[in-house]
């Protein structure tokens, strides 16, 4: 019996690094080769130019990079930042992507193709790059803002994007929402009328469309949203400094995870550093609040 216990542990961690992972949440990796400059902009949530006197590999994901990635295309773990790059000029974009990717141990990606599309790999790229499956997951102010953008008129707003949307996600596998960005996670939870819908994306398309910040249609597209009952993933806490760290925090969200939770979708709360403890008690409170812990060791 007891060598039989002291079997467990072994079979238990050989079973984990056996089992595939899915990463619920990831943007694609870059087509093409990166400068110095060009790399560590993509390692910092800073949009800053990196001061001379310093390098992004000095901070806890440079150092990790250099700890983990490095090995994988053949380098000694912690080698110069500059034989690391060089490495990966040499390799080429496309290998190094498949030697990265296919280490990571994901067995399927949902990739979150509202963050620089035109520039990184959607979901038939990074299947291709790593072997394993990729599916999308479709963020909901990209598909309003591609509305307006192919014009409309205030009263058809609301019908036209949820056109979009259905067809925008008839293969996708979740839904995404920046409201932290746009206006804060202290917008009202409930619904707006169709009436409130009109007046103000009659007000945005006036000023030329863009961005959509107005809380109203922020909360439009997120009720829209629950309605196609999809998973809904939350950017919650950290970013760059185009957030409001003080109003991404979970807990402004309570309303609107109350009322939700009759639709009985699943909800995610990304990231979440600083706010684990509060998105942790979001999650253990209510049965469709799921926890993210992709920041957990930042």
């Amino acid at each position: 019996m007891s060598v039989e216990l002291d079997l467990v542990p072994t079979a238990l961690t050989q079973a984990i690094d056996e089992l595939p992972l899915v990463d619920h949440h990831v943007h694609g990796a870059s087509s093409h080769d990166l400068s110095r400059t060009a790399f560590e902009e993509l390692i910092t949530e800073s949009d800053r130019p990196v001061p001379e006197w310093m390098t992004q590999f000095d901070s806890q994901i440079g150092f990790a990079i250099l700890r983990h990635c490095a090995p994988v295309l053949g380098l000694e773990p912690f080698c110069a930042p500059e034989e690391y790059l060089a490495r990966r000029a040499r390799l080429g974009a496309a290998e190094v992507n498949r030697l990265l990717l296919g280490a990571s141990g994901i067995g399927h990606f949902l990739v979150e193709t509202g963050y620089r599309g035109e520039e990184l790999l959607g979901p038939s790229g990074m299947a291709e790059a790593s072997g394993s499956p990729a599916d999308e997951v479709v963020r909901l102010e990209s598909v309003a803002e591609q509305v307006a953008a192919a014009g409309c008129q205030a009263g058809t707003f609301a019908s036209r994007f949820g056109e979009a949307l259905r067809e925008r996600t008839r293969t996708a596998r979740g839904l995404k929402t920046i409201a932290a960005y746009r206006c804060g996670l202290d917008f009202d939870p409930a619904p707006p009328s169709a009436e409130e819908v009109t007046f103000a994306a009659g007000r945005w398309l006036a000023d030329g469309g863009g961005r959509v910040r107005d809380p109203v249609l922020v909360r439009h597209i997120v009720w829209a949203g629950l309605e196609r009952g999809l998973p809904l993933q939350f950017h919650i806490g950290f970013g760059d400094p185009d957030v409001d760290l003080r109003r991404a925090d979970p807990l402004l969200l309570r309303g609107l995870i109350e009322l939700a939770e009759p639709t009985g979708v699943p909800l995610v709360l990304l990231h979440c550093y600083p706010y684990q403890r509060q998105a942790g008690f979001l999650a253990q409170a209510y049965p469709h609040v799921f926890f993210d812990v992709g920041l957990g060791v930042s």
